[in-house]
């Protein structure tokens, strides 16, 4: 679960509260009229605001769960509510934005003696029992 409350739970909670006194004034106004027990609770029962209450973090939570199946993290449901008012995005760290699998895109020798060709062998075969990420690319 998130650590702070998204905006619509905030509402949700906030309805619920004026449901509940609802409710409880329409259930006992009934007994008082009617005099009938049954339909007081019956009215408490059909204004039971627990499925708003309840659905909108299992909204909240079944979104995280979703994004994070395609790599995305948020920390907190109110993000994805914050997310529908961006306009742009600014990446600052080196990374933010890959695959996971580094990829040699050019070979330049700087050596007018050693040809691309020639330098990218001998890259290759140093780097032919490399574990490292970027060793493997080669």
């Amino acid at each position: 679960a998130d650590a702070s409350k998204a905006e619509i739970v905030g509402v949700a909670d906030k309805w619920a509260t004026y449901i509940v006194v609802a409710a409880f004034s329409s259930a006992i106004l009934t007994w008082l009229v009617t005099g009938e027990i049954i339909r007081a609770v019956t009215i408490l029962v059909v204004f039971c605001p627990c499925a708003l209450v309840l659905a909108t973090p299992t909204a909240i939570v079944a979104a995280i769960g979703n994004v994070s199946k395609h790599g995305i993290l948020v920390k907190e449901g109110d993000a994805l509510e914050r997310l529908s008012q961006v306009s742009k995005i600014t990446f600052d760290k080196t990374g933010t934005l890959t695959y996971g699998k580094p990829k040699v895109e050019e070979v330049v020798s700087v050596m007018n003696n050693l040809s691309n060709e020639e330098l990218y062998e001998m890259i290759a075969s140093c780097e032919l029992y490399s574990e490292h990420p970027l060793g493997r690319a080669i």
